[in-house]
């Protein structure tokens, strides 16, 4: 290869720094005179210009171009010592006006000439599982361990040009952003983030970078290391689930005991009053009161056994569980009707039901569910008015979302979490029948098919009850 194919030679021989021409067949054409100073090879003699060839070309070529835009090359002087250096690019026209690459070599300041500490220094950091990479006083990235480039999936010089771009999960840019001030200051940071991996998924990465400095204890860089945490956090967020459903377990444990020492105890009072009154009327010999006070007894353990009984339907939503499988929203509506017919005949209600979607869950919770609310929906109705209810479902991101919506008396705001607690009665058992207990088994069985329940109401104007069901199918 002719060197006189380099348009301005002259100027290229004076420069006082290194560079290195490739014509547009990825060979070396030209090295001056402070490439060789700086790495010992020239163009005495040929083989020199092969061994070059062969040192930078496997690795490190591409048909459009050495390195892209600004990036950084570690490689062997002729002596056999390592040099590290920043390496530019531009195109040159040749004198045969065909296309070459013309690349000028920097040396980094303090980080020449890899030693043996250095050398030791990138065989512990390539063996270790922590992503490793180093980054010099401008914040540009010149090296990225194996355990950094397996988990991306990038070459050494991809990640060169691209650090975080287009690995950090879009919704975590900002973490980068807000570290700024920080970095400016050159202090020692960590943060947390989303990284895309080979495959496509994001995983957590704990990152903790820490500033380089030169001999002189200037700035030299940050050399960072970041540690997956996916496993972790999912431990986290287990052991959080579980302390919230401990915590769940327990009010629910203290209103349950609340309940069996209150709500329960009130139909036993009223049966051991009127038990004595009984008894104190017949020592007396007065029977005209039996039957009348017979009555109270037994209205009383009629009133606790249903209580019992709810108590029990509940303790079953948790207890006594089948396993998921798809279930017909449609046939569970149907079901669920049919318990309630009488109701539906009485109040001559009007019941609308959109096509119902097929979900996963337990067939008989899911009828319980429905009838419930159908039964609220039935019994609190206004007065002198027919009953209308519309069925409806739709779907929000990943899962089904279901609305029972009524026409009847309403309920007030400040009631709406309220009645999805156990025996929670907004009205007198005169009024409406019941023990209170039929929501707290809806929310119970909703929460158990990974959804939530509410209500939206206004005295008057009817309710809207809503719940969600995972789309698990």
């Amino acid at each position: 290869m002719s060197a006189d194919l380099i348009p301005n030679k002259a100027f290229f021989d004076t420069y006082n720094e290194a560079v290195l021409i490739f014509s547009d067949k990825q060979q070396v054409i030209y090295i001056n005179p402070a490439f060789t100073y700086l790495t010992g090879f020239g163009l005495q003699h040929p083989f020199e210009m092969q061994a070059l060839s062969e040192l930078l070309i496997p690795d490190t070529f591409e048909a459009d171009g050495l390195f892209k835009n600004r990036a950084y090359l570690s490689f062997s002087k002729k002596d056999g010592a390592l040099l590290k250096a920043k390496v530019s690019e531009s195109d040159i026209v040749l004198s045969d006006q065909s296309k070459g690459k013309f690349y000028t070599f920097n040396l980094l300041p303090g980080l020449d000439v890899i030693t043996g500490g250095e050398r030791k220094f990138y065989e512990l950091a390539d063996a270790s599982p922590a992503m490793i990479f180093l980054q010099d006083e401008n914040e540009q990235a010149f090296y990225f361990n194996n355990s950094w480039l397996t988990y991306t999936g990038k070459t050494l010089k991809q990640q060169q040009n691209l650090l975080w771009k287009n690995l950090v999960h879009p919704d975590d840019i900002r973490i980068l952003e807000d570290l700024a001030p920080t970095i400016t200051r050159r202090k020692s940071y960590s943060f947390e983030l989303r990284l895309k991996k080979s495959d496509g998924s994001y995983r957590n990465i704990f990152v903790i970078s820490t500033p380089l400095l030169s001999e002189d204890r200037a700035f030299a860089g940050y050399m960072s290391s970041g540690l997956d945490i996916t496993e972790v956090k999912e431990a986290q967020n287990q052991i959080s689930q579980l302390s919230h459903a401990l915590k769940q377990s327990t009010e629910e444990l203290d209103q349950f005991t609340y309940v069996t020492s209150h709500d329960l105890q009130e139909p036993l009072r009223m049966i051991t009053g009127y038990i004595q009154l009984i008894q104190k009327n017949i020592e007396r010999g007065n029977l005209a009161n039996l039957d009348e006070f017979m009555g109270f007894v037994l209205g009383g353990a009629s009133r606790m056994q249903m209580l019992i009984a709810d108590l029990l339907h509940l303790s079953r939503v948790t207890r006594k569980t089948a396993p998921f499988a798809a279930v017909n929203i449609n046939d569970v509506i149907h079901v669920a009707l049919s318990h309630l017919s009488k109701a539906v005949t009485a109040g001559k209600a009007e019941i609308t039901c959109e096509n119902m979607p097929t979900i996963m869950g337990d067939t008989y919770q899911l009828v319980s569910l429905f009838e419930n609310l159908l039964e609220n929906a039935l019994k609190f109705r206004t007065l002198d008015t027919l009953s209308k209810i519309t069925i409806s479902a739709g779907q929000k991101d990943d899962k089904y979302i279901f609305q029972i919506k009524d026409n009847g008396i309403g309920i007030d705001y400040k009631f709406h979490k309220r009645i999805f607690a156990i025996f929670q009665r907004l009205h007198t058992q005169a009024e409406y029948e019941g023990t209170g207990i039929g929501l707290a088994v809806c929310k119970k069985i909703v929460e158990r098919h990974g959804g939530e329940i509410w209500v939206e109401s206004e005295p008057g104007k009817g309710s809207a009850f809503y719940f969600s069901i995972k789309n698990n199918s």
